[in-house]
């Protein structure tokens, strides 16, 4: 549990980093679990001055962005929290981009160098400034004990998001948002030493960093599986006993088509990413699955509210209502008695798009998030989401930016036009559908268009339905009809 009546152990105005903080806390508490071993905090905290050694050889220094490409692994959280204690910034990549995406993120985010775990540097050795790291963790050698200290308000995280304008948007945090972020979590699930967190979303997505911050912050520990695949996960949570799994909608829908019972050791599911289906929360939830379904973003810095077991049976549809350090609002759209736009105020919002003053000053005004989310407030102060942002398809967790996917259709030859968007879909959520116009005389191929695609997008951002159409539905003021498309597309 996160000292919440001293939170200036954490969050000071200059103090010590947050795992020495943590090993004089809780240093004989287990930190790190997986397949290869369990190390304690003091143990950690020994293991990253190591790699803080490793890290200055290569000349990183304070200030400096750094990115980082690796699954779930032990050497992902050494990393980040080696570059944290020589006050560099960390910037995690989808490791599921191609090298033409990841190197853009790259020269956007400014990064010094490109630390890649061994087992991914063959795919990716190419990328700039790109360094391999590996750490033998039997290997015992002699490490200085680094002492440092860190400002609250330094930046924390980098972390790349979606946006409609096809252009990379990277969200900067810094440590007392994170700190307030995992606060608020811990406000309704309480974690303690000995409690155990399933590593169950990648680290290079919010949802998924903020499980080892979390567990970082409150002295438990993280499980790190081996694989994101609900077999394996649920034999994990069998094997280690763990307690808590962030998940999306269509693990949970896995889950309970592969199991009648709840693992006995799982105190709460948190359930997001995306639209979770009302049916499968309802049958979850009737089935003693304890799920708590939450409404967030990169944004955000993970969840800000969440609906519990008990109040989804009287209100399935909801997102819940607003965590601690958080409020929210809508703001009205026209001849609309109730929707409007969602906007939020927290303790933990953003700081900025890096690079983009822009599009910060549009979504950040007076300390409130507009979120560009289409929802309404129930009369108990429940949130329910109507609409995603119109500008992203959320697809089993994954944001996908429609301008990027239209692009890249646009590219193929004999296309004249295209239009890229989301339609419901019970197992992912939501799934990328296009609308292509062909140019007079051509005739194409859909999966030779699908050949051409992996060559330039991620595999989850490619169309799983098309519409070959001779002209897009439009308004009389040339406003692409999309339920129109959405409607055919499901016919």
């Amino acid at each position: 549990m996160i000292n919440i009546s001293n939170p200036d152990i954490f969050i000071g105005a200059s103090n010590n980093f947050w795992l020495d903080q943590q090993e004089q806390l809780s240093g004989s508490n287990l930190a790190v679990i997986s397949s290869s071993g369990k190390l304690t905090y003091a143990e950690l905290s020994k293991s990253v001055n190591s790699v803080c050694s490793f890290l200055k050889k290569l000349g990183i220094k304070e200030n400096d962005n750094a990115a980082v490409l690796s699954e779930n692994t032990l050497e992902f959280m050494l990393l980040i929290f080696a570059l944290w204690k020589l006050n560099a910034v960390p910037v995690p990549l989808n490791i599921k981009l191609t090298g033409n995406e990841l190197k853009r993120n790259i020269e956007f985010s400014d990064a010094k160098i490109v630390l890649i775990h061994h087992k991914l540097f063959p795919s990716f050795k190419d990328l700039p400034n790109a360094a391999e790291f590996k750490f033998d963790f039997k290997q015992k050698r002699k490490t200085e004990n680094l002492q440092s200290t860190f400002n609250a308000n330094n930046n924390a995280l980098i972390m790349f998001t979606s946006g409609s304008s096809g252009k990379p948007k990277a969200v900067v945090h810094t440590f007392r948002g994170l700190f307030y972020s995992a606060e608020a979590a811990d406000s309704i699930i309480n974690l303690k030493t000995g409690d155990k967190f399933l590593a169950s979303l990648p680290f290079y997505h919010i949802g998924g960093f903020m499980i080892f911050v979390r567990t970082l912050l409150t002295g438990s520990a993280v499980v790190l599986p081996e694989s994101f695949s609900s077999d394996y996960l649920l034999k994990a949570i069998d094997k280690y006993g763990v307690n808590y799994i962030s998940i999306v909608g269509k693990t949970l829908k896995d889950f309970l088509e592969k199991r009648s019972y709840t693992p006995k050791s799982l105190k709460y599911i948190f359930v997001g990413g995306g639209p979770v289906d009302k049916d499968l929360s309802l049958n979850a939830v009737k089935r003693s699955w304890h799920i708590i379904k939450v409404y967030g973003s990169t944004e955000t810095c993970s969840m800000t509210a969440a609906i519990l077991p008990e109040e989804i049976l009287n209100k399935p549809s909801s997102s819940g209502r607003p965590l601690l350090g958080n409020s929210f609002s809508i703001k009205k759209l026209p001849h609309e008695s109730k929707l409007g736009e969602v906007v939020i105020r927290s303790r933990y919002l953003f700081k900025e798009y890096y690079k983009n003053k822009k599009i910060t000053d549009e979504k950040l005004r007076d300390g409130y998030f507009y979120t560009g989310d289409i929802g309404y407030l129930d009369d108990d102060g429940y949130i329910y989401i109507q609409a995603k942002r119109e500008d992203l398809i959320v697809t089993g967790g994954e944001n996908v930016d429609p301008t990027e996917v239209k692009n890249a259709i646009e590219k193929f030859k004999g296309v004249k036009e295209s239009y890229v968007f989301g339609t419901e879909n019970k197992e992912w959520g939501q799934i990328v559908c296009a609308a292509v116009i062909a140019e007079e005389n051509f005739s194409i191929d859909k999966e030779e268009l699908k050949t051409f695609l992996k060559k330039s997008i991620a595999g989850y951002k490619i169309p799983k339905k098309f519409l070959f159409l001779k002209e897009l539905p439009r308004t009389e003021l040339g406003k692409v009809m999309k339920n129109e498309l959405i409607k055919r597309i499901n016919n």
